[in-house]
């Protein structure tokens, strides 16, 4: 039995052993189906294994030498060494579940992460597919708005290359959470019907969203108004969080079609959201 994003979303460390013994099974005795699983159940499998051990307490897997592994390692990697420096840092003291983590195994990771990295420039700078045809562009506007700092002298070489590295990493970040939420779905969007319209939440709206809003750090200096920890909002569900705003305000407002944005106050702090149609 597989499971579906929601039943998994709802699934923690605590009680999720049934679920791991059955991905376990197929990890062992049929291999070739983990690459065939979707994003958001590979992401819980890896996840969860990466912290398995045997009864000396050893941990029993390393994730670091599994093929498959490859799309939530770039994610992790990103995620323990990003600093507040618009950086990816290997020389800085880094953690993950099994404590500190010595010189020896940074230097692992840096070697993976490039190469990862690398990988995904490619994959990005091609733009293929149904999501990287959308996140593309959104990643070549921001490069170009890095470069224009750079062109100004507001920041040097060595900053520049430092945060270009760490905005490829970034829109992996955003790429993995929306194909995480997304894979599986034939129709990729959410959709409710509101004030006798459609609305939709797709791959553009959670993207768009996430790499203006959500990554002060990227964002530094080349725009984007940056959100703070908004209650209604849930960066892992932000499609179905979108089409909950939408449907909270036509409780005040009706909306028509010929509305053009929303405006809102929380806890003070107004946000407005643009529609767009097409």
């Amino acid at each position: 039995m597989l499971y579906t994003r929601q039943q998994l979303a709802q699934k923690g460390f605590v009680d999720s052993h049934v679920a791991i013994k059955r991905y376990l099974y197929k990890f062992i005795n049929h291999r070739k189906e983990i690459s065939k699983l979707k994003w958001h159940e590979k992401d819980f499998f890896f996840e969860h294994l990466q912290i398995l051990k045997n009864d000396k307490e050893q941990v029993t897997f390393d994730i670091y030498s599994i093929p498959e592994a490859k799309e939530y390692l770039l994610y992790k990697l990103t995620l323990i060494y990003a600093n507040d420096n618009n950086a990816i840092d290997f020389n800085k003291k880094a953690f993950d579940y099994n404590g500190e983590i010595p010189k020896n195994k940074k230097k692992q990771h840096q070697q993976i992460f490039f190469r990862l990295l690398a990988d995904w420039t490619e994959k990005l700078k091609e733009g293929k597919g149904q999501y990287l045809q959308i996140i593309k562009p959104l990643y070549e506007k921001k490069f170009k708005e890095l470069q224009t700092l750079k062109t100004q002298k507001k920041i040097g070489s060595r900053t520049f290359v430092l945060r270009d590295i760490y905005m490829r990493a970034t829109f992996y970040h955003v790429y993995y959470l929306v194909r995480k939420y997304f894979d599986g779905m034939k129709v990729k969007a959410e959709s409710c019907k509101i004030c006798g319209i459609d609305f939709y939440a797709d791959i553009y709206s959670y993207a768009h969203i996430l790499t203006r809003h959500y990554y002060p750090k990227m964002n530094c200096g080349i725009g984007g108004s940056m959100n703070g920890n908004i209650p209604v909002l849930d960066i892992f569900n932000m499609p179905l969080s979108i089409l909950g705003l939408v449907k909270q305000y036509a409780k005040e407002k009706v909306i028509t079609t010929d509305t053009e944005y929303l405006l809102f106050i929380v806890d003070n702090e107004k946000y407005i959201l643009y529609s767009s149609s097409g």
